[in-house]
């Protein structure tokens, strides 16, 4: 329902623009996308 305008006559949903991940997916095999992100990811610290 929300979009984003792309371009001047261009608009996509959020939907489309963002990588949606599946229950479990960072637990078991994490997107390369996110990869770097999830090693560096400390529960220690926020």
């Amino acid at each position: 329902m929300l979009n984003r305008r792309i371009q001047v006559h261009r608009t996509v949903t959020y939907a489309d623009l963002h990588e949606w991940l599946r229950p479990g997916a960072l637990l078991e095999d994490p997107p390369t996308s996110w990869l770097s992100d999830w090693i560096d990811a400390d529960s220690s610290r926020f």
